[in-house]
């Protein structure tokens, strides 16, 4: 199965009908939801409205405000309850306040699954990833792990944002165009899940984790380049007998838009949403079995 999939969800209303669109008219069957933000009733109104769409709890620990009680999140926010935390930062915390971030984390964590787990049906199923891929930094690895046993719920599937290069060797014109940033992430990554890997067995995660492309190009997977690297990603799965998550990020929010954190302004107001968007929406000739 190949999942084109849609990360950050309900920041806003108009936000939400327009990733919906690509389910609609293209061949988005997936999404991740923002469980912190203030217009999640209805934008969850909305994505029920289309049946043939996937949903993940999409743990945000970077932008706008705690679900949880602020005063027992000190390292993730600030008096406010707005989250303060950059990915770097918080890998640091990870080593030198392990325990502690751990438990803030599970907290946080439980709160958000729990606020999407109101609005789920008795067959849905838990699947789980983060912003900025937040939940594969050691200690909040393990904090979402804690969050899930004290829930008692059992997740159907976790991000495993680890992109394999094979599918790109010796295609260089596609090379050439991944920013060095794509690299650094990804070797991060790579070094995170290695440290993850034990709570992934100890959790039964092991074959929930489905091939992922989307890292390299991060905010820019236009349709070139899915076009050229499609095809050679689904067989990489395909061999392994795994799915296949192609990570998107349509969602585009026009200068104006309500937003949960104005420091991410640049990443929603972006041109390069449109980019993906329209690669969303011009797979779809030709590949309905995939959608």
């Amino acid at each position: 199965m190949v999942l084109f999939h849609a990360d950050d969800y309900g920041v806003n209303p108009k936000q939400a009908k327009r990733i919906l669109a690509c389910s609609q008219k293209g061949c988005l069957n997936s999404v991740s939801i923002m469980p912190n933000s203030d217009y999640l009733q209805q934008c969850m109104e909305q994505l029920h409205s289309d049946q043939k769409i996937f949903y993940a709890v999409h743990i945000n620990l970077a932008e706008g405000k705690c679900l949880a009680d602020r005063r027992k999140l000190s390292l993730l926010v600030d008096r406010n309850g707005v989250f303060r935390q950059s990915f770097v930062s918080l890998l640091i915390l990870s080593f030198l306040k392990r325990k502690k971030l751990q438990k803030q984390v599970q907290i946080e964590c439980m709160a958000q699954i729990q606020e999407i787990l109101k609005y789920a049906d008795a067959n849905d199923k838990l699947r789980l990833d983060s912003h900025v891929h937040y939940h594969m930094i050691p200690a909040v690895f393990q904090g979402l792990c804690h969050a899930c046993h004290a829930l008692g719920i059992e997740a159907d599937a976790i991000r495993w944002p680890v992109e394999p290069l094979s599918p790109l060797v010796w295609n260089w014109k596609v090379i050439r165009q991944v920013h060095i940033n794509g690299f650094l992430k990804n070797m991060i990554l790579r070094i995170c899940a290695v440290m993850d890997y034990p709570m992934v067995l100890k959790m039964g995660w092991k074959r929930k984790r489905a091939v992922f492309f989307g890292i390299l190009f991060s905010g820019n997977m236009n349709w070139q380049i899915v076009q050229q690297l499609l095809p050679k990603y689904e067989a990489y799965a395909a061999k392994r007998r795994k799915n296949l998550e192609v990570l998107f990020h349509p969602g585009y929010i026009p200068q104006g838009g309500q937003l949960q954190d104005e420091k991410f302004a640049e990443f929603y107001h972006s041109k390069n949403r449109k980019a993906e968007e329209h690669a969303l929406l011009k797979l779809r000739p030709g590949r309905e079995r995939l959608c």
